[in-house]
């Protein structure tokens, strides 16, 4: 399913993960680096809550739709999308071609 131009009405970042390690220690760390912004269809689509041992885990799957650029044209499931300050964890990535090339990712929070 292509977005129209008007159902992306809402601003996205994208976050590639960068890996670097520290000098001294040699520790690994990871750091989230903005690959750029899009206008984006973002569609929340039903949640779950999951419950073991006495923890309560919730997930909030969202649909983002959002136009190809080559600034995140790797974009994997390493990656994440922020979205009105909320970081969500990409489960899938799929790059469609419906007349335009565009992107459709599933975004996860959980909580």
């Amino acid at each position: 399913m292509t977005a129209r131009i008007g159902a992306r009405n809402r601003r996205v970042t994208l976050q590639g993960s960068w890996a670097t390690r520290h000098e001294d220690s040699g520790e690994a760390n990871e750091e989230w680096v903005d690959l750029g912004e899009a206008w984006a269809m973002v569609e929340p689509l039903r949640g779950r809550e999951l419950a073991s041992s006495g923890l309560r885990l919730t997930e909030r799957p969202t649909r983002f739709v959002f136009p190809f650029s080559e600034a995140w044209a790797d974009l994997t499931p390493k990656d994440r999308v922020i979205f009105d300050g909320v970081c969500y964890d990409l489960e899938s990535v799929v790059r469609i071609r419906y007349g335009r090339d565009e992107f459709e990712a599933l975004g996860v929070v959980r909580t």
